[in-house]
C-alpha cells in the first residue's frame, strides 16, 4: 500500500489489506474478489482498467461494498 494511504488508515484505526498487481497479469481481480468474499466494506481502486475494473466494481456493489476510484 502506498505510504499516504497506509498512514491515513493507520491513523484512523481502519484495517486495510493492500493488494497490488499489474493490470496485465492474469488473476488481476483475484485479490479483489477475495476481499469481497471476505466481507470488505470498501474497495479502493487505483487506475482500474475498463473491462476488469468494471467487472469488479459491479461485483463489489452487488455485495454491498462501496467503491472508491482513487485514480489520480
Amino acid at each position: 500500500m502506498t505510504g499516504g494511504f497506509e498512514q491515513a488508515f493507520d491513523a484512523a484505526g481502519v484495517e486495510a489489506t493492500p493488494s497490488s498487481m499489474r493490470k496485465a497479469m492474469p488473476g488481476y481481480n483475484k485479490p479483489k474478489e477475495q476481499a469481497i468474499t471476505n466481507g470488505a466494506k470498501v474497495l479502493l481502486l487505483v487506475n482500474p482498467d475498463s473491462g476488469r475494473g468494471a467487472a469488479i466494481i459491479a461485483q463489489a456493489r452487488e455485495a454491498g461494498a462501496k467503491v472508491i476510484d482513487a485514480t489520480g
